[in-house]
């Protein structure tokens, strides 16, 4: 398994929700993390997600770039019908809620990052220079991106 899978597998053990602590954008096979979920899951098992989404299938390279090297996301954004196509695919055939959760998020994540910027001094002291300037490129580059072409999803599923 690859070091950004999530997904933790547990034959023995099924479970009734999932809720990943982390956003499947990071695993590098988006498909093969939620049929790993979906097969730990019980029948009418339900799937909270929360992650990165896109509006059109057209993320800049730019945009696709920074997501990979200073997010940490491997994989493109899905479409709102990719995320419920996948899941689909993946096992999850009860109805499939998505909800566009941008307008809550971006507030958010532009005022992480200047709540971050504000406290250069004291991250510093704490972290060091070189955690400290990492963590503010990304606090930026998702702020930035939030402003462009990113988008943020909601979903709720059942495995039926």
């Amino acid at each position: 398994m690859s070091p950004g899978m999530c997904v933790v597998i547990c034959p023995r053990k099924r479970f009734m929700r999932h809720k990943p602590h982390f956003r499947f954008c990071i695993n590098p096979d988006i498909y093969i993390a939620l049929s790993t979920v979906c097969q730990q899951l019980e029948p009418n098992g339900i799937i909270h997600i929360e992650d990165f989404c896109v509006k059109s299938r057209d993320l800049s390279d730019e945009s696709q770039e920074y997501l990979k090297d200073v997010v940490g996301c491997p994989s493109k954004p899905m479409t709102r019908e990719e995320w419920i196509s996948t899941l689909a695919k993946a096992g999850f055939q009860g109805e499939i809620e998505f909800q566009d959760v941008t307008n809550t998020w971006k507030p958010w994540v532009h005022k992480r990052k200047l709540e971050y910027s504000n406290n250069m001094d004291r991250h510093i002291r704490v972290h060091g220079n070189e955690m400290t300037n990492h963590m503010l490129e990304f606090y930026e580059t998702v702020d930035t991106l939030f402003s462009k072409e990113l988008c943020g999803c909601h979903i709720l599923s059942k495995k039926c």
